[in-house]
């Protein structure tokens, strides 16, 4: 596998179709990644309260009057994570971090054809009478240095039985050590914060599940998008360049997002 990171291309020690997070699609249950939400188990009495999360195989496992219940089929796979939305946009109700292997890295000075990688999640509401609708902000940060950085940031459409594709390119212009990733919902009012999230995935561009229906990278603005702010850049332009001081983590991405 080979991250590109503007002046630099890291190579790291994984399959070239790997997707580098853990539990992507929850099939392995409540594992793989921390929250800050607390753990409501399926099946448990009365509704699963705000601020609590689940892995579930259909809504009526943890709550029995969200509009849709058990209607929302896992994206792929039978589970997806649930999460009854907090009274505060602080709290990540997922949270992973994945280590990058010291020494598998090869340095190069092409710039000209960046390597690029995805983060890519579905998303979804499980309350559609709700107002506003949950806004999911993906964020990433490198080497345990504390600063995020926005991914993607998308409000759901209040569509409980329907699935969207949020996803973000780019490279890395060095290599980290690790990179961790969180997920807030920036919505807090009671009623309109309840989601879901399925199919995350990281790793090459090329590589991930949602390329074979965008194989040039340049086709999402004649598909509805659902992450607000700029328009979706042009080829060759950048929507984001942060820098992340004193951390050797200078990426640059470009944000795209689409229905499924």
């Amino acid at each position: 596998v080979v991250i590109a990171l503007g002046v630099a291309v890291i190579s790291l020690q994984f399959p070239a179709e790997a997707n580098l997070l853990i539990n992507p699609s929850f099939e392995s249950g409540n594992t793989g990644f921390t929250s800050d939400y607390t753990y409501f188990a399926p099946g448990s009495p009365g509704n699963m309260d705000d601020g609590r999360y689940s892995v579930v195989q259909s809504l009526d496992q943890v709550h029995a009057i969200w509009a849709g219940v058990g209607s929302l089929s896992a994206q792929s796979g039978t589970n997806y994570l649930v999460a009854n939305g907090a009274s505060s946009a602080a709290l990540s109700p997922w949270l992973q971090t994945i280590s990058v292997a010291p020494g598998g890295v090869t340095v190069t000075g092409n710039t000209n054809a960046p390597v690029y990688y995805r983060f890519e999640a579905y998303i979804a509401s499980v309350y559609g009478f709700g107002t506003p609708q949950p806004q999911l902000a993906f964020e990433m940060s490198l080497n345990n240095s504390g600063i995020w950085q926005e991914l993607t940031t998308s409000t759901v459409p209040a569509d409980t039985n329907t699935w969207y594709l949020t996803y973000r390119d780019g490279y890395f212009l060095s290599a980290p050590s690790t990179i961790s990733f969180r997920l807030r919902n920036t919505v807090t009012a009671e009623g309109g914060n309840d989601f879901a999230v399925d199919s995350l995935y990281f790793g090459l561009s090329t590589n991930s599940p949602s390329f074979v229906s965008d194989p040039t990278g340049n086709a999402i603005n004649s598909v509805g998008a659902i992450t607000g702010g700029a328009a979706v850049p042009e080829p060759g332009t950048w929507a984001a360049a942060a820098l992340l001081a004193g951390t050797a983590g200078y990426v640059r991405w470009r944000k795209r997002a689409k229905v499924s």
